[in-house]
């Protein structure tokens, strides 16, 4: 190695290739075509909820902090005394349900988050990986 050669110096010392079949080690890479993101899509992936997962949960949060107003009457029925009255079973089951409905409902309309998040499935599952090999110097 000689301490006067450029490119040891910059870039320490570098595979030298022989003649007569050997070269120096070669690099195998695979490659795979982009998926177009746009900045558009990118703010669908990062940005809010749908409005309808919103209300959901903010419905079924109300529903647990009814549940737990509930629950010195929770732990009375544990004791075998009377807990909850019906009516207070059927708001518990009625509030949950009108989030199920709520969270649903955003299910089941177009949502661009899924709708891109479908079409980078599908582009990476049907875009064929390519491997290369390259680096080799005689």
């Amino acid at each position: 190695m000689d301490k006067d050669d450029p490119d040891t110096q910059l870039n320490g010392p570098q595979p030298v290739g022989i003649r007569n079949g050997f070269t120096t080690p070669a690099a195998v890479f695979a490659a795979q075509s982009t998926f177009p993101l746009t900045h558009v899509d990118y703010l669908h992936l990062t940005g809010r909820p749908p409005i309808t997962e919103t209300y959901a949960i903010n419905w079924l949060f109300a529903v647990l902090g009814f549940a737990l107003s509930l629950s010195p009457k929770f732990l009375e029925l544990l004791r075998g005394q009377a807990g909850p009255t019906t009516n207070e079973w059927l708001s518990l089951a009625g509030g949950a349900a009108v989030a199920l409905i709520i969270y649903l409902v955003g299910w089941l309309l177009p949502n661009s988050r899924r709708d891109l998040l479908k079409r980078l499935k599908k582009h990476f599952a049907t875009t064929q990986v390519s491997y290369h090999l390259g680096g080799g110097k005689e």
